[in-house]
């Protein structure tokens, strides 16, 4: 995948290797993931002002004509799918890191978390990655971001929800 060239490509090569290797059945991936991702690329907080923005001056009303709960993104069913999806790829044996564990970025912290907690490695060994076409490699990227995307809504629709609990018009400004 990434041949552990950049730090987006290393929390994909560990969440790819964390759902790959898993050990531990029943565990999902936390929704922290997506957003980390967000955040570790730097996109996070733009695109939760765009979606902040784009629901200014929504009433009840047009809030519930728009945005019906029932069409909420479900968050849990697109992980499921995202899992799965990866899991079909096709890859052969990458290279062995110790960088993972080096690094004070708090995004890989806890991607590499995920991974021990998900295959039960031991903190501070050797990883070896999966190398995945490009193709796979952008579809993974694409389905983080889209996952992410969706929790950064479905989080802003129960805010708006609950703002206008409150008040006749949701302003984007608080």
């Amino acid at each position: 995948m990434s041949e552990l060239k950049t730090p987006e490509g290393i929390f994909l090569d560990l969440i790819y290797l964390a759902e790959t290797e898993k050990a531990f059945l029943g565990k999902k991936i936390p929704e922290s993931i997506f957003t980390d991702y967000l955040k570790l690329t730097g996109s996070y907080e733009d695109l939760k002002k765009r979606i902040n923005n784009s629901f200014d001056g929504f009433n009840k009303e047009r809030l519930q004509n728009e945005y019906p709960p029932e069409r909420w993104p479900d968050i849990k069913e697109k992980i499921i799918a995202f899992s799965q999806i990866i899991n079909r790829f096709q890859y052969k044996d990458g290279k062995t890191s110790y960088y993972h564990k080096h690094t004070d970025d708090v995004y890989l912290q806890n991607a590499y978390q995920y991974y021990c907690q998900r295959t039960g490695y031991r903190h501070g060994g050797l990883i070896t990655t999966k190398k995945i076409s490009d193709r796979d490699s952008a579809k993974m990227r694409g389905m983080m971001e889209n996952v992410g995307t969706d929790i950064i809504l479905k989080e802003k629709l129960i805010h708006v929800q609950d703002c206008l609990e409150f008040k006749e018009f949701y302003s984007a400004g608080i």
